[in-house]
């Protein structure tokens, strides 16, 4: 007779090696026998590894949700810098997180946080960091030039936009680049200088 778990998990016995209830049929018709083999290390070990491969499709997807965590958030905020550089609207970054889902981006399914108030975090971060950027190139620059005009927003809020223009001391060419935008409204009744 040969026991189903040690030929399905191909265990051994730890002491002498041999393969009983595996490989080699055993030919002790004993229930005595059949007791030893169900309390040896041997059938303990193939029940371990059945009892692993039942809950390891769980345990393996945890697995890969900590491994590919850093490529996962990686993606996810270049996916939503792209999106504030071709100007498209914040509302379509969970669409384009399902379009690289279905492109072969599997893992993407592992970024949980779509919430709007989670959206709305992440872009305020990855705004904080372009201005930190901005503000650090800016800050070995000698001379440089301010462009700042009101705007009326999609709401119909006035907005003071503000972008500098410098020349990049590290390429030598003019940038100009976006550096913030103030609510007029915020202090002041009004948008208009005093004359």
């Amino acid at each position: 007779m040969f026991c189903y778990l040690c030929r399905k998990h191909n265990v051994a016995n730890t002491k002498n090696k041999s393969k009983k209830f595996n490989v080699e049929a055993a030919v002790r018709f004993k229930k005595k026998a059949v007791e030893d083999h169900a309390n040896s290390q041997q059938h303990k070990d193939a029940i371990a590894a059945e009892l692993l491969s039942r809950v390891s499709t769980f345990h393996e997807e945890i697995e890969r949700k900590e491994k590919t965590k850093d490529d996962v958030y990686h993606n996810t905020f270049t996916a939503m810098y792209w999106l504030a550089k071709e100007e498209i609207a914040n509302k379509k970054f969970t669409s384009l997180l399902e379009l690289l889902e279905q492109l072969g981006l599997k893992d993407m399914r592992f970024f949980q946080h779509r919430s709007a108030g989670s959206l709305r975090e992440m872009f305020l971060l990855l705004g904080k960091v372009v201005r930190d950027t901005v503000g650090n190139t800016v800050a070995d620059v000698t001379r440089f030039g301010l462009l700042s005009d009101e705007v009326n927003d999609v709401s119909n809020k006035e907005q003071l936009v503000t972008f500098i223009k410098f020349v990049n001391p590290a390429t030598g060419k003019p940038n100009t680049k976006f550096l913030a935008a103030s609510d007029l409204l915020e202090t002041s009744t009004s948008a208009n200088a005093r004359r």
